[in-house]
């Protein structure tokens, strides 16, 4: 259709046939090997509306949701620093420079592996410095999902997640954000992707134009 590029359309048209095929993969196995559950969830959630409408409709719900993660995670930020509750009105003007920014205008329009992975990364951020009662299970969950979900971007973010943990001496949590990673590959190795596609997909933005990894 008018508007959609191609890697739009193939991420929908192989996680469609991954699914109708009943083979499961981690990492699409043809192009450039990236994650196939974003596309698996376009593909479930196309059943429910018009064709072409996950393409735009699912992103812009995602940048909303994002927007709003971005919200709390700046109060808890404020009131941190403020040392005392700060209020929504705070909130207002970094959501507004968050929306505005010109790499979450895109990627909340456009169907991509990407789309949705920062709201995954604030959540694990959220659950990781929750000073509540928090469930073990439900951050060691978002962690996986996160992985699987946007390898690539969200392997740097693990690292920066669990050096905040040590660093805070909170190592329980450390722990459980840790374990995340040989869960990640046990999902990868039951799955009918080979193990290396998360090392390769891990190392796929650290790639200078040179060849060397940082």
């Amino acid at each position: 259709p008018r508007g959609i590029d191609l890697d739009e359309a193939d991420i929908l048209v192989q996680s469609r046939e991954s699914l109708q095929d009943k083979r499961l993969y981690a990492y699409s196995p043809l192009g450039m090997n990236w994650e196939m559950l974003p596309g698996y969830f376009y593909s479930l959630l196309e059943n429910l509306m018009p064709e072409t409408w996950p393409i735009r409709l699912i992103p812009s719900c995602l940048g909303l949701l994002e927007i709003l993660l971005f919200g709390i995670l700046s109060k808890k930020l404020i009131s941190e620093i403020q040392n005392k509750n700060a209020e929504w009105v705070d909130t207002l003007f970094p959501m507004a420079v968050f929306s505005l920014c010109s790499w979450h205008f895109y990627y909340s329009r456009i169907l991509g592996t990407i789309t949705g992975s920062p709201g995954w990364a604030m959540l694990v951020f959220l659950l990781a410095g929750s000073t509540k009662k928090f469930s073990p299970i439900l951050l060691l969950f978002t962690s996986t999902i996160s992985l699987l979900w946007y390898t690539s971007l969200r392997i740097s973010i693990f690292f920066h997640a669990a050096e905040q943990l040590i660093f805070e001496k909170n190592f329980r949590k450390s722990v459980i954000v840790a374990l995340s990673i040989p869960l990640t590959l046990c999902v990868i190795y039951f799955s009918n992707s080979p193990l290396q596609q998360f090392f390769t997909r891990g190392s796929y933005n650290l790639e200078t134009p040179d060849g060397n990894v940082w």
